[in-house]
């Protein structure tokens, strides 16, 4: 006999029914619609933010990404970055990544977190000059910066749907780096 049996026979109720268990969903701290914490630090700040951190490792080949749980997330980074590529170590509840698939981690954290904080990366990495905003390397040709500079303004182009502050930055960008060229500046 269950329990719920002998308390019906001694109350005097012939057959009662099982008591429903109220269960409800555990719902991320700030209610947002994301999936829970993993506790640690990071996750949701005060300001009711998702955050994510990407370390820079000393050896320069490996990054460290410490996130708030989210099966969303890592499902779709399990798909995006080959196996060989990524690795998960549950002592420390971080995911290290080859640095080569930088591109596409940041891709996937800008989709499911809403900040990503960058630590102990080399000042060279982090800059934001006119050579990061047209997405060259420091001392591309004049003809490279041309073709950048037109790619960047068809895809940003506010009649085109693009963002004008974005837009604004490139024409900036392009600008001062032509303006070192014709001021001197040597044509490699």
């Amino acid at each position: 006999m269950t329990w719920h049996k002998i308390l019906g026979q001694i109350q005097g109720i012939p057959n009662p029914k099982k008591p429903k268990r109220r269960t409800q969903k555990m719902r991320p701290l700030g209610g947002g619609p994301r999936g829970t914490t993993t506790g640690r630090i990071y996750g949701r700040s005060s300001y009711g933010r998702r955050v994510a951190s990407l370390r820079y490792l000393p050896n320069g080949g490996i990054i460290a990404l410490e996130a708030p749980f989210d099966r969303e997330f890592t499902e779709s980074m399990k798909k995006s970055l080959p196996t060989k590529k990524r690795t998960w170590d549950a002592n420390d509840k971080v995911w290290y990544v080859v640095r080569d698939q930088l591109d596409k981690l940041c891709h996937l954290l800008d989709q499911y977190f809403d900040e990503t904080i960058l630590l102990d990366f080399p000042a060279a990495e982090v800059r934001n000059d006119s050579w990061t905003k047209l997405m060259l390397v420091e001392g591309a040709p004049m003809e490279l910066i041309r073709a950048a500079y037109r790619v960047l303004s068809v895809k940003h182009h506010p009649d085109k749907g693009g963002d004008p502050e974005r837009m604004k930055e490139i024409n900036l960008a392009y600008k001062d780096l032509m303006q070192g060229f014709t001021n001197g500046g040597d044509e490699q």
